[in-house]
């Protein structure tokens, strides 16, 4: 794979964080999805909030890969900032949605499963990802595959965005109308 993909091209150094960070870690990824971003001045950043990540990477956690902490990054808010527990993979050579739909299969995760190392921690390295084998098509076949998979990519986000909104218009609207504030 790592003929076609990157591993963590981009990092921040200590003192050039954004004055104002997103920060997203692992417990923020959950099996394709970045549920949340943590929002915060770079003064009060963890250590590990050193990643850049860009539109098309695709982000996994280096701990307990079983687990299943990825996702693919679109629409990417310039101040995010990804924690170093996870391995960033920019597409090189091939189409972000093979990548992503890629390193997503079971196979996959068995093989970062098979590669971790500790007992009590188990993880697996940036190298783990670039040594791993994966079937490549033709590139025109992978150019028509990306036609057709970019637009379903890009609709699961608008969705995902709305999803969103509409959790927080509940959030607000339903406790009052438990109390009554608001009738229906």
């Amino acid at each position: 794979m790592g003929d076609v993909a990157a591993t963590n091209a981009e990092s921040y150094k200590a003192n050039n964080l954004p004055n104002e960070i997103n920060y997203i870690d692992i417990s923020s990824v959950k099996q394709g999805r970045i549920l949340s971003k943590n929002k915060m001045p770079s003064s009060e950043a963890p250590g590990r909030a050193r990643r850049k990540g860009a539109d098309g990477d695709v982000i996994w956690s280096n701990v307990r890969p079983n687990l299943g902490a990825y996702a693919l990054v679109l629409e990417q808010d310039e101040n995010d900032v990804f924690s170093t527990g996870f391995t960033i993979l920019p597409p090189v050579t091939i189409p972000f949605s093979y990548l992503y739909l890629f390193v997503t299969t079971d196979d996959f995760v068995s093989h970062l499963v098979n590669h971790t190392m500790g007992a009590s921690y188990p993880a697996v390295r940036p190298d783990d990802f670039e040594r791993a084998e994966i079937l490549l098509p033709a590139q025109s076949v992978l150019n028509i595959f990306h036609d057709k998979m970019e637009p379903a990519f890009q609709m699961i986000q608008v969705l995902e965005k709305k999803i969103n909104a509409l959790a927080k218009a509940r959030d607000l609207l339903l406790p009052k109308l438990m109390n009554g504030e608001v009738a229906v």
